[in-house]
Order: structure tokens, then C-alpha cells, then sequence
């Protein structure tokens, strides 16, 4: 599957990834203590594809799909 992710810390922009492994070095957006973590995660263009006639559908599955961990180092 191929997808990107967009990482925001505590509402900062920290960057995309566009293939795997999503890694990200938040070093400078995290604070001691509470932070808050949001992704957004697309899957490819098949959602456009779906409005559209094409040949090139795709898998219209989005998001994490499967077993995902999250590791803060």
C-alpha cells in the first residue's frame, strides 16, 4: 500500500512522509511533559479515481490499516 502522513506536534506542521517508514524527528516541537500527536494519513489518488472514469482504481481502503506501533525515542 502506498500512502503518505502528515505529523503535527502540540498543532505544529512537522513534516510529510510519502512512502515507509514514516519517520519523523520531533525533537524540536516536543515539550517536557503532555504532548499532543496528530496524523493525517491519506491512502493514494483511488478516492479521486472513484469520481472520475479511469482504468487506474485503486484500493479505496484509507488510513492505518493493520498493526501499527508508534514509537517515541
Amino acid at each position: 500500500m502506498v500512502s503518505s502522513v502528515s505529523l503535527y506536534v502540540n498543532g505544529k506542521y512537522t513534516g510529510t512522509r510519502i512512502a515507509p517508514a514514516w519517520q519523523f524527528n520531533i525533537s524540536e516541537y516536543a515539550v517536557e511533559g503532555v504532548n499532543t500527536i496528530s496524523l493525517e494519513i491519506y491512502n493514494t489518488l483511488s478516492n479521486h479515481y472513484d469520481s472520475i472514469p479511469t482504468n487506474y482504481r485503486g484500493d479505496l481502503k484509507s488510513g492505518l490499516i493493520g498493526d501499527y506501533k508508534l514509537y517515541i525515542i
